[in-house]
């Protein structure tokens, strides 16, 4: 029986994290930096190089570090995991113990609990799991879900971050300052928007939470470039 593929919108639930950190960090990152140097440097040709490095430099490196620590994460619950049934395989006995008092400790009774012990152990595969959630609060995934996390964050990375050096390509860079503070915060809000579809939260709210640290990220940014031009003179 071939294994269900999972839809759309289980794949972005799957990787949700790396996605909205990858978007929000990346937008937040590149406007903040670039705001900087717009304000301290007053040049455009500066301004994109210095957004394209952020971009391909940090995207790699978030890539990878989500990658490694997924990776990391997965040898961890495969160590666990060979421990767990190494434990049912030769102490079944204390397994069952462990069962019991965790099935007690959640308001069963015994004459209630018994049936379920004789039922997980003779599913050793079911007993596997359970004692894998329950115990360790782990579920195993294939390891290619590592490297999808790693190329899902490094994309989003470079899709958030291109939205705040686009208008330094086609405004003075002047006027290019406000369409990338508006570009980022539009994004911003519609990725916040966006998440509450999974979360069931409030959209606006999301959206202007995630919105308003573009905007504190940016305003950082131009005083710090502010501060530095004025200490050189520039």
């Amino acid at each position: 029986m071939n294994q269900k593929r999972p839809t759309i919108n289980e794949k972005i639930i799957r990787y949700m994290r790396q996605l909205i950190f990858g978007l929000e960090d990346s937008l937040v990152s590149t406007f903040g930096a670039i705001t900087g140097v717009a304000a301290g440097s007053g040049d455009s040709f500066v301004v994109i190089l210095t957004g394209m490095v952020i971009i391909f430099v940090e995207s790699l490196s978030m890539g990878v570090g989500a990658y490694l620590s997924a990776k990391s994460e997965s040898e961890v619950i495969e160590e666990v995991a060979r421990k767990e049934k190494e434990l049912i395989s030769k102490d079944i006995e204390g397994e069952k113990e462990e069962i019991r008092a965790y099935l007690k400790k959640h308001g069963f009774k015994k004459d209630e609990i018994e049936p379920i012990v004789e039922r997980l152990v003779k599913n050793r595969k079911l007993l596997f799991e359970e004692m894998m959630l329950h115990e360790y609060k782990m579920v195993s995934e294939p390891r290619q879900i590592s490297i999808n996390r790693g190329f899902v964050m490094w994309l989003a990375y470079i899709g958030g971050g291109i939205f705040p050096v686009v208008p330094y390509l086609f405004f003075p860079i002047g006027q290019a300052i406000y369409y990338s503070l508006f570009f980022t915060l539009v994004v911003l809000f519609a990725v916040g928007a966006y998440k509450t579809k999974f979360t069931g939260i409030s959209w606006w709210k999301s959206g202007l939470e995630m919105a308003a640290l573009s905007l504190l990220a940016g305003g950082i940014g131009f005083l710090v470039g502010r501060v530095v031009a004025a200490g050189f003179g520039v």
